[in-house]
């Protein structure tokens, strides 16, 4: 296994002091990362019969002392190869084959397929010295162990890059490393990537079809960018950070999308963390037919969560696909939370939902639309300051014989609520309600304030005798009935802001 990371820049440094000697003490190769190898030259087959795993490693040279003669690039061409055991990759390697035509059978295997960057023992392998990297890219993997990544990279450096893999147990397992992963297709697997203690890494153009679990995170992983990805058919969760995993730090999740064709029993959320003491950036993803919540937080505490210009739609994206019946968006138990400029919409009820632990909620900006239930539900014993701010849709408004009604969302006891209402045909600025929570927790009373030319008073210039507004509560929502006479000529523009 993986020992402590190295920094980077020591790494590269201690890779450095052997090409000096190396240079003195041999003229066998001038360059000898210019050197390439065929598996075939060492005795692979490619026939889909015959187990070439040692062939490979002689092409690698798994069990030499590691040296700069080492550094090669090792050519798969195009067959079926039928791989049982590990292979190890050395040190400034790169392994390549010739897209979906290199085809690795690793049915049946019981450990990791590919190892990088490590001399061949009993075990996984001991790490080779300094920081040079070791690149795969361009094969076509089958199978492979349910524990063990088809590939293993425990290293600084790596690089992972055109994989196509099916019916994998565990796709790439990562600990203790920094490196770029991209452009991977993997098509059935029980873990698409395991990440452990590893940092600065890079994962981009990924597609991944019925995983249960797309990316999962263990503690102690910091700066890890996964950007441009699709996570289709999720079974449990696109995203997971593991149960009862810390200090996931700085995890970015960019552009990404994410959809289901079916709403599987066990879906946990697409983004789904179980982690205390963790940070993560969500911006310009889209969440399409959830079988429950998007954004799932379970369990844990000190969540730092940012969502920004997402969209969290409920419709299924194609005819043929079953539709959520409860797709939701967010639902949060225990942290700090930014929501900013999203979108929801189509969906029944719960566009975030807050849960009975405590923290903040900040919302700014962005709409609800076409959402038959409550938009946002918080527990009646949450403990959690929030602050909601021009969230476009979030009161339900509905004109009356009386005026206006205006249902906004009921938060629990410290509830507050203002509604700016902007009257047709220059009637000035009305500041609507104020609704105030009293200490039994279910009385609210309505406290309207009229602007007009600079004057302030409780009741409006042209009908002094009657009362702009009254409140009430109703389960989970706060209605404010508006007076017609407040408005004067013209349909109102309503522009609510809360917080509590």
């Amino acid at each position: 296994m993986a020992g402590a990371q190295i920094p980077r820049r020591t790494a590269l440094a201690l890779a450095a002091l052997p090409a000096l000697s190396s240079a003195r003490a041999t003229s066998t190769s001038a360059n000898p990362a210019s050197r390439t190898f065929n598996v075939r030259d060492f005795g692979a087959k490619g026939d889909g019969v015959t187990d070439d795993t040692e062939a490979f490693n002689r092409a690698a040279r798994a069990d030499a002392e590691w040296s700069w003669d080492l550094l090669s690039s090792i050519i798969v061409p195009a067959g079926r190869y039928r791989i049982t055991g590990t292979v190890f990759l050395r040190k400034g390697q790169s392994l390549i084959g010739e897209g979906l035509s290199t085809y690795i059978d690793a049915t049946g295997a019981q450990r990791s397929t590919f190892v990088m960057g490590r001399r061949r023992d009993a075990n996984r392998g001991t790490e080779d010295p300094g920081g040079l990297p070791v690149r795969i890219e361009r094969l076509m993997g089958l199978g492979g162990a349910a524990d063990q990544g088809f590939i293993f990279a425990a290293i600084p450096g790596f690089q992972i890059s055109g994989l196509f893999l099916t019916a994998v147990g565990l796709g790439i397992e990562i600990e203790a490393a920094d490196g770029i992963i991209s452009d991977i297709e993997i098509d059935q697997c029980l873990t698409a990537f395991l990440i452990r203690n590893s940092q600065n890494l890079v994962l981009s153009n990924l597609n991944l079809y019925l995983a249960n679990y797309g990316v999962r995170f263990d503690s102690r992983c910091r700066d890890v960018t996964i950007s441009n990805s699709g996570f289709f058919y999720t079974r449990y969760a696109a995203i997971l950070l593991n149960d009862g995993a810390r200090e996931i730090d700085a995890v970015s999740i960019a552009g990404c999308t994410f959809a289901n064709n079916i709403p599987y029993d066990t879906f946990a959320g697409y983004i789904y963390s179980r982690a205390s003491a963790s940070d993560v950036l969500v911006t310009g993803c889209t969440f399409r037919n959830a079988p429950g919540y998007a954004v799932n937080q379970g369990a844990g505490t000190d969540l730092l969560m940012s969502v920004q210009g997402c969209v969290f739609d409920g419709q299924r994206t194609n005819a043929v696909y079953d539709q959520s019946p409860s797709p939701k968006g967010l639902h949060l138990r225990n942290g700090r939370f930014l929501v900013s400029n999203c979108v929801f919409r189509r969906m029944p009820e719960d566009a975030i939902r807050i849960g009975a632990g405590g923290g903040s909620l900040s919302v700014e900006g962005g709409t609800i639309e076409d959402m038959r239930g409550d938009p946002i539900i918080a527990a009646e014993t949450a403990n959690w300051t929030i602050c909601i701010r021009n969230l476009s849709g979030l009161a339900r408004i509905s004109p009356n014989r009386d005026g206006l009604a205006v249902s906004m969302p009921w938060l629990g006891p410290q509830t507050r609520w203002q509604a700016t209402v902007l009257a047709g045909g220059g009637g000035g600025t009305l500041t609507a309600a104020q609704l105030l929570v009293s200490a039994a927790g279910n009385g609210i009373a309505a406290e309207p304030v009229w602007t007009a030319g600079g004057r302030r008073s409780d009741t409006p210039p042209n009908r002094p005798d009657k009362p702009i507004a009254a409140a009430r509560r109703q389960g989970q929502s706060v209605t404010l009935q508006l007076g017609a006479h407040a408005f004067g000529t013209g349909w109102p523009q309503i522009d609510l802001i809360g917080h509590a």
